[in-house]
């Protein structure tokens, strides 16, 4: 018991003053990497959790809290930061000692990150050096130049640029991308918190599913499928009222879609490939040309993948067909 004691210190210790060095760091290039702090210390975070149980991580968090306040300030953008980042690692540790499923660990490195994004962002914009509202000017000026020029050709194609990047347009595209920028955090932290685990040997790991088992759910193909109708019903009807809520949620479903297109091809490459290193090497390289060049193709393969399930029944097949020959 006393050398598990030492041995949180220690261990305690050694990552409050990584989390120092990160500030100090931070504070001498002007608050230039405190946005990536919510990518490390997490990790950090976990990684104690996994060793040592909840009081030691609560207090190592609580010595992390009053380092920074020590190095940056109370009131600063490093102390913000590395609070989210300690609620996000504390959670998502938490949960992950708990058995917890991938969603729930993902769903709460989200849920922190959204709140960031909300008080950064919308709240507190001025404090942390942003102002949308010049933004939006800044961005429908460039718009009208873009819609200039286009005009000059055709007249009525800029008026259709005009009328479809509105304020309530570009208002509603900033929000969007808050929201799959959080989503996004939510994923990464979760891989590299697998990754480092897995380096480091720990017996605690997230569950990561293979990136071929991974199907759309219901919810999702419901979403989907009702973005892509009210576009197509809103260009048959010629309606274009309510394109500033149509578009975002269009460009939603197409990325959804490439994203399954992606593993769809992988998948089935994959398979084709076998263990062959340079066969997957190859395809790899392949893969990325062709998502690239032909990222049209690659959202119809994903629509196709949503709502056929070919690719999930093919796995099954395959692991069938496995356990009856190890069997």
């Amino acid at each position: 018991m006393r050398r598990n004691g030492v041995n949180s210190i220690t261990y305690g210790a050694l990552f409050v003053s990584l989390v120092g060095v990160l500030v100090y760091i931070n504070r001498l290039t002007a608050n230039l990497i405190d946005i990536y702090f919510f990518w490390i210390i997490p990790i950090v975070i976990v990684v104690y959790r996994c060793k040592f149980d909840f009081r030691d991580t609560l207090l190592t968090c609580f010595a992390m809290l009053l380092l920074t306040i020590v190095l940056a300030g109370l009131i600063s953008t490093s102390t913000f930061y590395v609070s989210a980042s300690i609620v996000a690692g504390v959670t998502y540790g938490q949960g992950l000692m708990k058995g917890r499923s991938a969603a729930f660990l993902i769903g709460s490195v989200i849920a922190v990150s959204l709140v960031v994004m909300f008080l950064t962002s919308f709240v507190f914009a001025s404090f942390f050096g942003y102002n949308l509202t010049e933004e939006i000017v800044l961005l429908r000026n460039v718009i009208q130049d873009y819609a200039g020029k286009v005009g000059e050709i055709d007249g009525q194609l800029s008026q259709i640029v005009l009328k479809t990047f509105s304020e309530n347009m570009l208002w509603m595209i900033i929000i969007l991308s808050c929201v799959v920028t959080s989503i996004l955090e939510g994923i990464l932290v979760h891989l590299l918190t697998y990754i480092f685990l897995r380096k480091l040997k720990m017996a605690v790991l997230p569950p990561v599913k293979p990136l071929s088992e991974v199907y759309c759910p219901k919810w999702l193909k419901v979403f989907v499928f009702a973005a892509l109708f009210a576009s197509l019903a809103a260009k048959i009807s010629g309606v274009d009222n309510y394109n500033f809520i149509i578009l975002p949620v269009q460009s939603i479903a197409l990325v959804i879609c490439f994203f399954f297109g992606y593993i769809c091809l992988a998948t089935f490459l994959a398979l084709r490939t076998g263990q062959n290193k340079r066969r997957k090497f190859g395809a790899s390289l392949l893969i990325c040309l062709f998502c690239l060049f032909f990222s049209p193709i690659v959202v119809g393969i994903g629509l196709f993948d949503i709502f056929s399930g070919v690719r999930k029944k093919t796995i099954e097949r395959i692991k069938k067909n496995v356990q009856q020959q190890n069997g």
